[in-house]
């Protein structure tokens, strides 16, 4: 064998009982590099020895840690000593391209797809490999001028890969950028955490349903409970605040029938079966109840800073409060067995500058409060 700087080395063909003839690199003995008929192969030994490809100023392109049984692009130093494959970047510049993923089509078109899978095998499937999840790449524009594009996202739940549970970009050819989760209709929940409140926002997708500081509320389709206590109170509103603003008409003149800041509407109750309710209401207030330590001066369930209009009579213990018919700028109300400190006879109360009368039977006005 000749021998040269002290290394012996020698080229030879070797032909193995059972075996086509292979070509094979050998150093020290050790088999480093074998050409034969199906593969080329690099350390068929098997022993610690790196590979290494160098580009034009870049020492390691390639880098392949035989000790660890890592590689390395970029590199002779692995990112992540648990990963197989590391991609590192080490040039100057705050942009740095590490990946690029080209969909090269001769004629591209819209809805082309780019996809990166991610699979594990699975026990009770005697180690099958199965897909786990999904990453797409929709060119939902394939025009040069109007080119877009969107990210798919897909996982697998209960044996069941999920699509499009969450969508950034347009979804179609000149489509709107947009943020969709559950594109698919699956059901599949979605909830953000605050600081201390884990369920700051909640979608439960099979009852249809939202909340506001808490899991949701059965029977309800938007709910807003259980909110994280204040260290101080406001008046703007504990659990929920509507703000005040603006309203700017849209440029047209005439005669607006209804302007209503908030709306709540009544609601069709429909039954498949004869059912009554004892009770009805499009809003249900309940009065603020104070817990040891916090007192109330005045308690009200709805409070506001102007008239309230009732186009029909006002309840009071499911008692009409009001008479049927009622004199000019005052208020009537019915004849009947009055609670303590209110009005124990018919007749209706108005203000004047100085007093509160009432109105009796007669029609003659008493004093009633200074």
């Amino acid at each position: 064998m000749p021998t040269a700087f002290g290394w012996q080395k020698y080229l030879a063909s070797q032909e193995s009982s059972g075996s086509a003839e292979a070509l094979v690199v050998d150093f020290d003995s050790v088999d480093r590099l074998r050409f034969n008929a199906t593969e080329t192969v690099i350390n068929e030994t098997g022993i610690d020895r790196n590979f290494r490809i160098e580009g034009d100023t870049l020492a390691n392109l390639f880098f392949l840690d035989a000790g660890s049984d890592q590689a390395v692009f970029g590199s002779a130093t692995v990112a992540d000593t648990l990963a197989i494959l590391s991609i590192v970047d080490d040039a100057a510049g705050a942009t740095a391209v590490t990946l690029a993923l080209q969909h090269d089509s001769a004629s591209p078109a819209d809805a082309d797809e780019q996809q990166v899978r991610f699979y594990s095998t699975v026990e009770d499937a005697g180690n099958a490999a199965v897909e786990l999840a999904r990453i797409t790449v929709v060119q939902e524009d394939a025009t040069a001028a109007t080119d877009d594009a969107s990210i798919r996202f897909d996982i697998m739940v209960a044996n069941v890969l999920l699509n499009d549970v969450f969508i950034i970009g347009p979804t179609s050819a000149a489509g709107a950028m947009q943020f969709i989760f559950n594109e698919d209709g699956d059901d599949a929940d979605f909830r953000i955490e605050g600081d201390t409140n884990a369920n700051m926002l909640v979608i439960d997708a099979a009852t249809d349903s939202m909340s506001f500081g808490s899991a949701v509320v059965a029977g309800a389709s938007y709910s807003v409970s259980n909110l994280t206590g204040r260290d101080f109170v406001t008046a703007v509103g504990h659990q929920l605040h509507i703000p005040s603003g603006s309203i700017t008409d849209s440029g047209v003149t005439g005669t607006i029938g209804v302007l209503a800041t908030e709306f709540v509407g009544a609601a069709t109750v429909l039954a498949t079966n004869t059912i009554t309710y004892t009770d009805a209401a499009s809003l249900r207030v309940l009065i603020p109840v104070a817990s040891t330590g916090a007192t109330f001066t005045r308690t009200y369930a709805i409070w506001t800073n102007g008239q309230v209009r009732a186009d029909s009579n006002f309840q009071v213990n499911n008692t009409a409060l009001f008479a049927t018919t009622q004199p000019t700028a005052a208020v009537v109300f019915q004849s009947g067995t009055a609670p303590v400190g209110a009005i124990t006879t018919g007749g209706a109360l108005f203000a004047s500058t100085t007093v509160i009368r009432k109105i009796i039977a007669d029609g003659t006005a008493s004093d009633v409060q200074t």
